[in-house]
């Protein structure tokens, strides 16, 4: 979520090794990798949930496609 929401903010620019003067030609790859790991991080948490609520073989299989994809 900082990738999507902070980026522009001066206090995360060391974290993304972002120049002040750089912040707009970044936008795009921030928003970019935030997404990308947003979608990774609730599919990992859609698929543990669903391997300890009883859907052992989906969610095994959503947690290892996660695994391999990374």
């Amino acid at each position: 979520m900082l990738e999507i929401f902070f980026h522009g903010d001066q206090r995360f620019h060391r974290i993304f090794l972002i120049q002040p003067d750089d912040v707009r030609a970044v936008r795009m790859w921030a928003m970019n990798v935030g997404a990308y790991n947003f979608a990774f991080a609730f599919g990992l948490a859609v698929g543990l949930l669903m391997v300890n609520t009883g859907n052992a073989a989906g969610g095994t299989s959503i947690v290892l496609f996660l695994i391999v994809s990374t």
